[in-house]
């Protein structure tokens, strides 16, 4: 009799601990308030001369913070162009990359000042800048595509391109 008493209140006990650990916490004001959505890392890609090989190839250069927002990853990219040894101190000669949207596998991007893409830095030049923007932006998660928009020129054309257009070039 005391037995079956005694373990009865033992699974009592062992219920109400059980209630009670499964409990969901409910957050603070502060917690939530300090809750921040998780940002990904992106890598903007550069070329360089590669010594050994003796030719030009692509590589990752620096990461940035990437939070869904394609023209800010672009903006990067623009920057990143500025600031390479061919632009320094040429201003009137950036190309500029505008986002326009993005459809499924695709970023649609505009060519500001495409003269300078099409006709002024040759094949190898219009070949670099459109394989960098390229790589640069398939670092998102489900875009395998990037549609440029600009006019054709000599040295490039407008399309869509991606990784596998350039396996064999760099």
């Amino acid at each position: 009799m005391i037995a079956s008493i005694v373990i009865k209140q033992i699974l009592i006990f062992i219920l109400i601990l059980f209630l009670f650990a499964c409990q969901k916490k409910e957050q603070s004001f502060e917690e939530k308030k300090s809750h921040k959505a998780p940002i990904n890392t992106i890598s903007v890609w550069v070329t360089y001369w590669d010594n050994s090989s003796k030719q030009i190839r692509l590589k990752p250069s620096y990461q940035v913070s990437y939070n869904e927002n394609f023209q800010s990853l672009v903006n990067e990219f623009n920057k990143s162009i500025r600031s390479s040894t061919f632009f320094k101190g040429r201003s009137d000669k950036y190309i500029e990359a505008q986002y326009v949207q993005n459809t499924h596998d695709t970023v649609h991007i505009k060519i500001l000042n495409n003269k300078t893409l099409t006709q002024q830095i040759g094949s190898s030049g219009a070949k670099e800048y459109i394989a960098r923007l390229t790589y640069t932006m398939t670092e998102i998660k489900g875009i395998s595509k990037v549609y440029l928009d600009f006019d054709p020129g000599e040295h490039a054309a407008p399309g869509y391109y991606s990784r596998k257009y350039f396996e064999y070039e760099f």
